[in-house]
C-alpha cells in the first residue's frame, strides 16, 4: 500500500494540531512546550481538548498500522484491510467534528 505521505508529513499534522487548536481557543502558542500547550487547551476548552486528543490518538493508530501494511510483502489480510478502513473513517470523522466544533464556537476561519 502506498501511503503518499512520509513520517515527516505525519509528524507535521500530529504536532501542528495542538498549535492550531490552541490558537483557535485563544492561546498565545508561540514558544509553548507541548505539555503547557495541551494543559492550556484543556483549561480554555475541555471539549476541544478531548476531541483533539481523540483525533491525535486515532491519527497515530492509523499511521502506525499503515506503516506496517506498507512494509508487508504479502497481500493484506481481510481483517487488516477492514481495520485500516475503519481507522480512516474514524480519523476523517473526528477531524470533521473538531473543525465543526471550533467553527461553531469560535467562528469560521477566513481562508
Amino acid at each position: 500500500m502506498y501511503l503518499g505521505m512520509t513520517e515527516e508529513d505525519f509528524k507535521n499534522v500530529y504536532d501542528q494540531t495542538p498549535l492550531l487548536v490552541g490558537e483557535r481557543v485563544g492561546l498565545s502558542v508561540e514558544g509553548l512546550k507541548e505539555d503547557d500547550l495541551l494543559s492550556g487547551i484543556k483549561e480554555k476548552d475541555a471539549i476541544a481538548f478531548e476531541i483533539m486528543k481523540e483525533f491525535r490518538s486515532i491519527y497515530r493508530e492509523w499511521w502506525d498500522l499503515s506503516k506496517t501494511l506498507t512494509l508487508e510483502s504479502t497481500a493484506f489480510s481481510k481483517l487488516k484491510r477492514e481495520k485500516i478502513q475503519t481507522l480512516i473513517f474514524k480519523r476523517d470523522e473526528i477531524r470533521k467534528a473538531l473543525v465543526s466544533y471550533l467553527n461553531s464556537k469560535y467562528g469560521k476561519l477566513n481562508a
